[in-house]
């Protein structure tokens, strides 16, 4: 059988599905890539909210936010984030998807999946990621599925910040408090180069925590549970 003839058969069979199939793709690329606009609509009139806020009290949007809108807090960081890292570019969004303009911001979108059960009490368990119950964490699991800001690698460790205050997570450990920066963002001072420098306090204590880590795994200092510090931040409440 001659395989070139072989091949103009296939390419003209199935016209009329092929068609369907091009203008769904055609019609859900559209849908995203208008996605990625309201997303950016939003994130600006987050900030904006954030801006007018931020005077009142370290916590007011947080609260405002709580009471106000339909959104999970993890969402809407992402928002504020994309507004964030294209506010000053925005005529890149209208070559992207929500999902490629997601991507390029450093936003995750995967999702952790729960591990087995522990042998021991049933627990569900996700890599150590457990919350006050024993049960699957979400939103640690996300937080460790996303790169580090400064890129070290760091397996069991993450630095977080929320508005000026820094947190710290660890696996099998939970939250704790690592720093805060005491001053809201100057007045006057551009929103991408206030998240710029409080991401360079992020990307020096994970330089210091990927020494604890490495000094952790080579047993030079026992790990959080079992030591003093990690006792400390319980009785403070800092564990939550």
């Amino acid at each position: 059988m001659d395989n070139s003839k072989s091949l103009v058969n296939i390419k003209s069979l199935y016209k009329d599905e092929a068609k369907e199939i091009n203008k769904n793709h055609k019609k859900l690329y559209d849908l995203m890539k208008k996605g990625v606009l309201i997303a950016f609509e939003i994130g600006e009139q987050l900030v904006n909210v954030q801006r007018f806020l931020a005077s009142n009290d370290r916590n007011a949007f947080k609260v405002w936010a709580e009471s106000n809108l339909e959104i999970s807090p993890a969402t809407i960081r992402n928002y504020i984030k994309l507004y964030d890292y294209f506010y000053d570019k925005p005529e890149l969004l209208n070559t992207l998807t929500l999902m490629e303009a997601y991507s390029e911001a450093g936003i995750s979108t995967r999702k952790a999946l729960p591990a087995p059960c522990d042998e021991e009490d049933g627990k569900i368990y996700t890599a150590g990621l457990e919350d006050d119950d024993g049960t699957y964490d979400e939103e640690l699991a996300t937080i460790f599925n996303r790169k580090t800001a400064s890129g070290i690698k760091l397996e069991n460790y993450r630095v977080e910040i929320y508005d000026e205050d820094l947190w710290g997570f660890r696996r099998g450990y939970g939250r704790f408090p690592v720093a805060n920066l005491r001053i809201p963002k100057p007045i006057g001072l551009p929103e991408i180069e206030w998240q710029d420098m409080k991401k360079n306090v992020c990307m020096a204590f994970e330089a210091y925590y990927a020494k604890i880590e490495m000094y952790e795994n080579n047993g030079k200092i026992d790990a959080p549970e079992d030591t003093r510090f990690g006792t400390m931040m319980e009785s403070k409440g800092g564990i939550k």
